[in-house]
């Protein structure tokens, strides 16, 4: 399916994006000049038969400017947020099948930084407004668990 916009009533939709891979875990900038999403496999194996590329992006909302952000990253990117000032990209990498932390990034996609130092499957980041707390999915002692 295409990534669309709209307005808040659901009228005027447009397409921005074509899909010819799933795209999920769209975030709109407070300021709407910019769409974060991500593009790629969903689920399943990285080395399985159904393993590929998944990628964080952002495009305006007229459809111009699309970037991949992270394509130059081993593994996977996916669930992009942002803070309110934009001034950041949090998103989890999923580099194994047992090791997928959270990182950070300039919202061009330069100055990647790992956050999350302890091993274990992490996904779903949610930075608050403030950025003085990120929370997210992860897999601590084999169970799903919010953390932040």
């Amino acid at each position: 399916m295409p990534l669309l916009v709209g307005s808040t009533d659901g009228s005027d939709l447009k397409p921005v994006v074509a899909s010819g891979k799933p795209i999920f875990g769209t975030k709109v900038t407070s300021t709407g000049d910019w769409i974060y999403y991500t593009q790629g496999m969903t689920f399943g194996d990285m080395t399985g038969p159904n393993a590929g590329r998944t990628d964080v992006f952002r495009v305006r909302p007229d459809g111009s400017q699309r970037e991949n952000l992270t394509e130059n990253l081993p593994g996977n990117s996916k669930w992009p947020d942002l803070p309110l000032d934009g001034s950041q990209v949090v998103f989890a990498q999923k580099l194994t099948n047992t090791d997928s932390p959270i990182f950070r990034m300039n919202p061009d996609g330069s100055n990647v930084q790992r956050i999350t130092g302890m091993p274990g499957y992490f996904t779903q980041p949610a930075i608050s407004p403030d950025k003085s707390m990120i929370a997210f999915v992860g897999n601590l002692e084999g169970k799903f668990q919010p953390h932040h």
